[in-house]
């Protein structure tokens, strides 16, 4: 883990940094509210579908169990998966979550999150020396602790 970054008393982020940073927590502001929204329809959606693993991916002598969780979806067959999808879809709909065509929301709010996370430390490396590509070199972890670090340079500096 990376030790935590003291801002000097003298560190004044610029209007970027703070409008980077600002980016972070609005992107992690949209997870927290989307996010209970879609996994309660994707939880809803597969407690009605019933859907089982599909014959390919159950081993010899397994049972083809009901899928009960959305990370596992993507063992269901190509047909009950085009169903769980729409149904998911119609639910996010319904929710007044925005029409993303077959995008689903949350992996887009995510996304926007790593980005929001990516820009913050490009913006900082005048003062780091350290810019998202360098970070993560020593790995996806590695480069989160440093986005991590970021933040709390940021919280410290913007009160």
């Amino acid at each position: 883990m990376l030790k935590s970054i003291a801002p000097p008393r003298t560190f004044r982020p610029t209007t970027a940094q703070v409008e980077a940073y600002r980016r972070v927590l609005a992107a992690q502001a949209d997870i927290d509210r989307i996010e209970p929204i879609v996994r309660g329809y994707q939880r809803a959606t597969l407690a009605r579908g019933q859907w089982r693993v599909a014959q390919e991916w159950v081993d010899d002598g397994h049972p083809c169990h009901v899928i009960e969780q959305p990370v596992h979806a993507w063992m269901m067959s190509d047909a009950d998966h085009a169903e769980y999808l729409r149904q998911c879809r119609a639910a996010q709909l319904a929710a007044g979550l925005p029409d993303l065509g077959d995008r689903c929301p949350l992996l887009v709010a995510q996304d926007d999150l790593r980005c929001a996370r990516r820009d913050l430390v490009g913006a900082l490396r005048p003062i780091t020396g350290i810019d998202w590509q360098t970070a993560l070199v020593a790995g996806p972890r590695r480069a989160d602790e440093y986005a991590d670090a970021a933040m709390r340079l940021m919280r410290a500096a913007v009160r």
